[in-house]
């Protein structure tokens, strides 16, 4: 069978490459060759698909996304010091390197040097090149190495990060081509999606007519504690002849799209739920998503954009990836607090000891996370 590029109509062959219908980058693992075309999918790739996987770059770095190729790129602190790692952690770009004096015998002073940073592996050139400029010889350099790595504390600093959206871009956009995408993959007529396919197409500066950020005031998808979701549904009512479809994106990217408004085929109704909080894999879910032709056209023309209602859903995410990491970094104590002691050993007073001096500079930025702002 001969199938289309539903976008441009060209003919696809067998060196036509996968398209995902949802982004990889943001944990999408579906994937057809009897979508688009190579063309096609390289402008989407490098356009408006790159852009909301960069919109969505932080959540993506903070549960850990598992990607086909690399992982979720690092994202910038808003205060311009550091980064946030693929795994939700925080590094320095550069040591921090302190001076102060311990003690005073016979007017000779002793010099203590601190230095802060993320890993002194990584840091090791910065942290010669500083400690050079402080007229430190390179025998003290080699000594300050060996002291250093018996003495690292661990330490967690609390950072912000810049998080944008490009609300009414190419983010809803790359949204209203997931459904396209979704819609085709499941059997669903390319005539049905033009209209909104020239939608995607548009320039930037044009008003989009096919969709629009959606957000009800009771959920549509009904979730389970701590879950995180992609969701697609697509329905077609062949009575109100609308081809219509919700996208959310981690649960607090929202967005609804009209297909068509001229659809002629049969009653239609498909989902995909994908859980990406452990690994991608597909699961039921309940869902009430049914809607008129003046429900549509309601949502879809709505002029006000929801920045209250993507924060607020934003921070329900945010606090379960949060609590994810928290997790994560928790079993980092203990692997690191008893690897020094030989396996199968009884706890006693000395590995206690070797866990609170781990534990406890995390313990305190926790505290510090909760009640200083």
């Amino acid at each position: 069978m001969v199938y289309n590029c539903y976008v441009c109509q060209s003919e696809l062959s067998e060196d036509t490459k996968f398209e995902h219908i949802i982004p990889n980058a943001i944990g999408g693992f579906i994937k057809s060759k009897k979508l688009i075309c190579n063309s096609c999918n390289k402008k989407f790739g490098d356009g408006i698909d790159f852009n909301l996987s960069k919109q969505l770059n932080y959540i993506s770095s903070m549960i850990e996304i598992k990607r086909d190729r690399g992982q979720s790129p690092a994202v910038p602190t808003s205060d311009g010091v550091g980064f946030v790692t693929p795994n939700g952690n925080f590094m320095r770009h550069k040591p921090i390197i302190r001076e102060r004096t311990v003690n005073v015998v016979d007017g000779h002073a002793e010099i203590k040097v601190d230095i802060s940073a993320s890993n002194i592996d990584e840091h090791i050139t910065s942290i010669r090149k500083e400690l050079r400029k402080k007229g430190i010889s390179e025998a003290g350099i080699a000594e300050f190495f060996i002291k250093a790595q018996e003495s690292v504390t661990q330490y967690y600093e609390r950072t912000s990060t810049a998080l944008t959206f490009d609300l009414g871009g190419d983010g809803l956009r790359a949204m209203a081509k997931i459904a396209s995408n979704f819609y085709i993959h499941t059997g669903g007529d390319s005539k049905y999606v033009q209209q909104v396919v020239s939608d995607i197409l548009g320039d930037e500066e044009d008003i989009p007519k096919s969709f629009n950020f959606y957000y009800p005031a009771n959920d549509v998808v009904m979730k389970d504690d701590g879950e995180i979701l992609h969701s697609v549904i697509v329905v077609g009512d062949g009575n109100e002849k609308i081809l219509y479809a919700l996208v959310e994106l981690f649960n607090f990217y929202k967005c609804i799209v009209l297909l068509s408004n001229e659809y002629e085929g049969d009653d239609f109704y498909r989902s995909h739920f994908l859980d990406i909080i452990s690994s991608p894999k597909t699961v039921e879910k309940v869902a009430n998503f049914a809607l008129s032709r003046v429900d549509i056209d309601s949502a879809i023309n709505a002029k006000c954009l929801p920045f209250d209602e993507i924060g607020k859903e934003f921070n329900k995410v945010h606090a379960i990836a949060n609590d994810r990491k928290n997790f994560r970094q928790v079993g980092d104590i203990i692997e690191r607090s008893f690897r020094k002691f030989p396996e199968g050993v009884p706890m006693n007073q000395e590995m206690f000891d070797e866990f609170m001096k781990e534990f406890m500079p995390y313990a305190a930025s926790m505290i510090s996370s909760a009640y200083i702002t």
